[in-house]
C-alpha cells in the first residue's frame, strides 16, 4: 500500500505484551515516515514477520523501509522484526545528517 505516516507510514505493529503482525507476499511502495517509511515495529513484545514481499520507493528519518525499536526514553522495549526473501530498492534515510538506515534502523531490537 501507498502511505505517510509518523511511525510507520504503511503499517504499525505497538503496545505492550505481545502485538505481533505476519505479512506474506505484501507489496509497500511509496511510503514515508519518520520512523519506519514502510512499517513500524515498537513496544515491549511487538513483532513483525515479512515473507517475500518487497519494499520500495519508500523513505523515513529512521529506516527508510522498517524501523524496529523500544520506545524513546524511559523503559526500553525489545521488539523482533524477521524478514525473509524481502526485498528494499530506492528505500532511503533522509535528514540534516542522511537520516539512519536507508532501508532498515534497529534500536534496542533483536532483527
Amino acid at each position: 500500500g501507498d502511505g505517510n505516516a509518523g511511525f510507520g507510514g504503511g503499517l504499525l505493529v505497538r503496545g505492550l505484551g505481545l502485538p505481533s503482525a505476519t505479512l506474506v507476499d505484501v507489496s509497500f511502495r511509496n511510503c514515508t515516515g519518520y520512523s519506519g517509511g514502510a512499517v513500524a515495529v515498537e513496544g515491549t513484545g511487538a513483532s513483525l514477520t515479512a515473507i517475500d514481499s518487497s519494499f520500495t520507493d519508500c523513505e523515513a528519518l529512521y529506516g527508510g523501509c522498517a524501523y524496529v525499536g523500544g520506545p524513546w526514553g524511559g523503559a526500553r522495549g525489545s521488539p523482533t522484526g524477521l524478514f525473509h526473501n524481502v526485498s528494499f530498492t530506492r528505500c532511503r534515510a533522509y535528514g540534516p545528517l542522511n537520516g539512519n538506515g536507508g532501508a532498515l534502523y534497529a534500536h534496542t531490537a533483536e532483527i
